[in-house]
C-alpha cells in the first residue's frame, strides 16, 4: 500500500477500548491494543497515502453477546448498534482518513468520559456494573 500511495485499513476496537474492564479485563485489553496499534501506524503511513482507521463501535447485535450472562447484556439497547450501521460509517470513516471512528453521539459521549474519568473512580463502578 505505502509503495503504491494508496490503500485503507480498518482496525476494528471497540469503545472497550477506552477503559479497563474488570470481569472483560482480556477483551478491553487487546481492544486497547488495537486501538493504539492502529493509531500509531495511522500517523507512520498517513504521508503516503495511506489511510488506517480504528472503528471503535459500542455493543453491536452480535453473536458474540448471544451469551446471555454476559456482562455487556446489561448495557441498555438505545446504546447498540446493528452491524450494517457500523460497516457503513467505519467506511465512510477510513474513507475520509479518519484516526479513529466512534458510531452514534452517545458512545462518543461514553467513549470520551470513559477515557478520561479518574481510574480510581470509574474501576469501582465498572467493576460492579460488570460483576457476574
Amino acid at each position: 500500500m505505502v509503495e503504491r500511495r494508496e490503500g485503507a485499513v480498518i482496525t476494528v476496537a471497540s469503545t472497550a477500548a477506552m477503559q479497563p474492564l474488570p470481569h472483560s479485563a482480556g477483551y478491553s485489553a487487546a481492544k486497547a491494543h488495537a486501538l493504539a496499534f492502529s493509531e500509531a501506524v495511522h500517523e507512520e503511513v498517513r504521508r503516503h497515502g495511506v489511510h488506517v482507521t480504528a472503528l471503535c463501535p459500542p455493543p453491536v447485535h452480535t453473536e458474540l453477546f448471544e451469551k446471555s450472562d454476559h456482562p455487556v447484556e446489561r448495557v441498555p439497547r438505545m446504546a447498540w448498534l446493528e452491524p450494517d450501521e457500523v460497516v457503513r460509517i467505519g467506511l465512510e470513516g477510513a474513507r475520509r482518513n479518519k484516526r479513529v471512528v466512534v458510531p452514534k453521539a452517545l458512545a462518543r459521549f461514553q467513549a470520551m468520559v470513559s477515557h478520561h474519568a479518574p481510574r480510581g473512580l470509574a474501576l469501582p463502578l465498572v467493576e460492579r456494573a460488570f460483576r457476574p
